[in-house]
């Protein structure tokens, strides 16, 4: 009889241990099924983000494109009145070549005047009056030579900063303001641009371009300023100086003043 009785407590024992692994297989299946779709879940949002992230940057990549477009577009244009303005210099030039041209002329007509009053040196109050308008002529010579030469430093201080007015144009266009100075916009020191015209090219304030000439220029210190202005979204120059009255006889394109 208690051999009959160990062996049931036996059997139920057993059974109690193969129920026992079967509830805890399905409650480790349970665990791993959740778990698998909490994986699921969770591979499923990374992927959402990244393709959000993916449209993101292409939507960003194509407003670059399209303000890289706007930026390329207004430096040809700037580079254009660069080239505009260089093209009025070369103007400058032949002017000031024709105007030599003339001085020429009018040296060799005085050389015909003085043969002429060499021939009537018994004639004194002629004489006189001739000796008079050759003085008169070569004052007026050697004033508009002068004045042609002046220019002509003038035209070489600006044409030695047409570089730097583009390098303010760009540097507008990428930072959205203007430089003010010369350390800001990478360059040389003022002074680092001096030669037999120039003294200094200093970049200042609102992106001012101010060039300081030499005696040669007609004035010691004379100097000219080169103004950038937002007119209707275009970038456009004003070119002025308060220390040559005489400005708008050598470049047409400077006003006297502010």
């Amino acid at each position: 009889m208690q051999h009959n009785i160990l062996i049931g407590l036996l059997v139920l024992l057993v059974a109690y241990l193969v129920y026992s692994n079967h509830v805890d297989q399905q409650a480790r299946l349970q665990e791993q099924q959740q778990l698998q779709q909490s994986l699921a879940q969770f591979q499923h949002s990374v992927e959402q983000q990244k393709a959000d992230a993916l449209n993101r940057q292409q939507a960003l990549l194509e407003q670059e494109a399209e303000l890289l477009k706007q930026q390329q577009a207004v430096i040809q244009q700037t580079r254009s009145q660069s080239a505009q303005l260089e093209e009025q210099l070369a103007a400058s030039e032949q002017q000031s070549q024709q105007l030599e041209m003339r001085l020429q002329e009018s040296a060799e007509q005085t050389e015909v005047l003085n043969e002429q009053l060499n021939t009537l040196d018994l004639v004194v109050e002629d004489l006189a009056e001739k000796q008079h308008q050759e003085a008169q002529l070569r004052k007026e010579y050697e004033a508009m030579a002068e004045q042609a030469l002046q220019g002509s430093y003038r035209a070489r201080g600006l044409q030695a900063a047409s570089m730097i007015k583009t390098m303010v144009a760009e540097f507008y266009l990428t930072e959205g303001r203007f430089p003010r100075s010369n350390t800001i916009l990478g360059l040389q020191q003022p002074t680092a641009y001096a030669n037999e015209q120039v003294k200094s090219i200093t970049v200042g304030k609102g992106g001012r371009i101010t060039i300081v000439y030499t005696a040669l220029s007609g004035k010691d210190n004379g100097a000219i300023n080169l103004t950038p202005k937002i007119k209707n979204g275009q970038l456009e120059w004003r070119c002025s100086s308060w220390d040559f009255e005489d400005i708008r006889d050598t470049m047409p394109s400077c006003f006297y003043g502010g």
